[in-house]
């Protein structure tokens, strides 16, 4: 799996899929743990405020895992995940390191 750049701002280019190859996004949402059900989606500080009422932790960007299986419903507290800008070291809600799925 193709890391991604340490000097990329994945959540600015995240949409871009000529520059945010399929590998890329396998590599970062294995190391968001995300299962194979799991979709991804950025999560700016608007949404994060209006769900959390409390702004992104400085320094991080948000992201949002969203279970795509039917009829699941989706916990934002347990779904949310702060990455640095470039997609590593990921932390969930309550500021944790977050164990890479297999």
């Amino acid at each position: 799996m193709q890391e991604v750049p340490i000097d990329m701002n994945l959540q600015l280019r995240w949409r871009d899929h000529r520059t945010v190859t399929d590998n890329m996004a396998r590599w970062f949402k294995k190391n968001c743990g995300c299962e194979p059900y799991h979709g991804i989606k950025d999560f700016d500080n608007t949404s994060h405020r209006g769900i959390f009422s409390k702004d992104i932790p400085e320094g991080k960007v948000a992201w949002m895992k969203v279970d795509r299986r039917n009829g699941a419903m989706n916990i934002f507290v347990n779904n949310v995940v702060y990455t640095d800008v470039n997609g590593r070291n990921p932390l969930d809600y309550n500021m944790n390191p977050i164990t890479p799925s297999n």
